[in-house]
């Protein structure tokens, strides 16, 4: 993002410098919004629990899992279970790993980022 800015500006400078200073700008609001926008929604109530689009009763939920920075990485990569729901962002480098109990269900476990895993860690496991 950081970036966005001054590459309109030297693309665009040779043939309008405010041009170049305004599509700059703009990119780099237009950028910035859409990330806080368009960022999935982790929402936990008695009955449900929505990230983004997925929604899976509190009832099929298992033991919930803080992952830590560090361990991020091999949770993404090495460990991670390809029939594992997942939704990541960039920006967020803190996990939380929830097992599925459902036996019905072909997932093992969702993975997503979020920044506060021990609060919701913590509210699922009350939940369970």
């Amino acid at each position: 993002m950081a970036l966005i800015s001054p590459t309109a500006y030297l693309t665009l400078s040779p043939i309008n410098t405010q041009l170049g200073v305004f599509i700059g700008v703009f990119g780099t609001v237009l950028v910035i919004a859409l990330l806080i926008l368009l960022s999935p929604v982790i929402e936990l109530t008695a009955d449900t629990l929505r990230v983004g689009k997925a929604m899976i009763p509190t009832s099929a939920l298992g033991l919930a899992t803080p992952i830590r920075a560090s361990d991020a990485f091999a949770e993404r990569g090495p460990k991670l279970n390809a029939r594992a729901f997942i939704k990541f962002q960039p920006t967020v480098k803190t996990l939380i790993k929830i097992e599925i109990t459902d036996p019905q269900d072909p997932t093992p476990y969702l993975l997503f980022s979020t920044r506060r895993a021990e609060i919701l860690a913590n509210a699922i496991n009350g939940l369970v």
